[in-house]
């Protein structure tokens, strides 16, 4: 996966193509990783199943992170 900051508020991450594994590990990956350039920073991401935020529950990420 090519590694880039993100800088639009309307910009969607598609990992509808991944299990709910594969796409909580790249969340929680990019999500951490976007958290230490800006706090701040809300990320959409695209997935397959809305049952995805049931694995990511417990992470203190969560806030940042919006499923669509």
């Amino acid at each position: 996966m090519k590694t880039r900051i993100i800088n639009h508020k309307e910009e969607i991450i598609d990992l509808s193509k991944m299990n709910i594994f594969e796409a909580a590990k790249h969340i929680a990956t990019i999500s951490s990783r976007q958290f230490s350039i800006n706090p701040k920073t809300k990320i959409k991401y695209k997935v397959a199943t809305p049952n995805i935020k049931n694995l990511l529950t417990d992470i203190s990420l969560s806030d940042m992170i919006e499923i669509v």
